[in-house]
């Protein structure tokens, strides 16, 4: 790979990680013990380089992740009404695990950073202890930001998917 393959390179992971941080919540695909789809969204940040939601007991994603937490998917999708076109919006897909984390002095850290970027809403369902704070581990993903234009990214490198959906070289 030559200098401006990495430079170009350089340059999708930190559009990839921009896009990403303009969101305040995520979509969620989980995967009930008997193989049943559950597809919703959480409030998220990525916080010092790691990735978190906020969810209740009451949501069947929640019984999903403490039930069937092998592999799950998140999805960030920019907005039609931003897109170029409703085919290509741009979008990052990654699969992940879970890591229910205890109500400590990490939680309350991280609660402060997804206070004072939701607002007064958070300060209610922050208390409420049906709410769980979770740890999104990556494994790998995609970022697509066109026609022509989709990426694999796996242990924090980035190659192009192709048409026959293998990766340039």
């Amino acid at each position: 790979m030559n200098r401006k393959e990495m430079l170009n390179k350089d340059v999708i992971l930190k559009e990839c990680e921009e896009f990403i941080q303009s969101f305040k919540s995520v979509v969620l695909g989980t995967v009930s013990k008997d193989g049943e789809i559950d597809v919703t969204y959480a409030p998220h940040f990525k916080i010092d380089g790691e990735h978190y939601i906020y969810i209740s007991e009451i949501g069947d994603h929640c019984t999903n992740l403490k039930e069937n937490n092998q592999k799950f998917e998140i999805l960030f999708l920019e907005d039609e009404a931003k897109a170029l076109s409703t085919i290509a919006r741009k979008r990052a897909r990654f699969n992940v695990t879970a890591e229910f984390l205890p109500r400590d002095e990490k939680f309350e850290k991280i609660m402060d950073i997804f206070e004072k970027n939701i607002g007064e809403t958070f300060k209610i369902i922050r208390k409420m202890t049906d709410f769980h704070l979770v740890k999104l581990h990556i494994i790998d993903g995609r970022y697509v930001k066109g026609f022509g234009q989709a990426y694999l990214l796996k242990n924090g490198t980035i190659s192009q998917i192709t048409g026959d959906r293998k990766t340039h070289k």
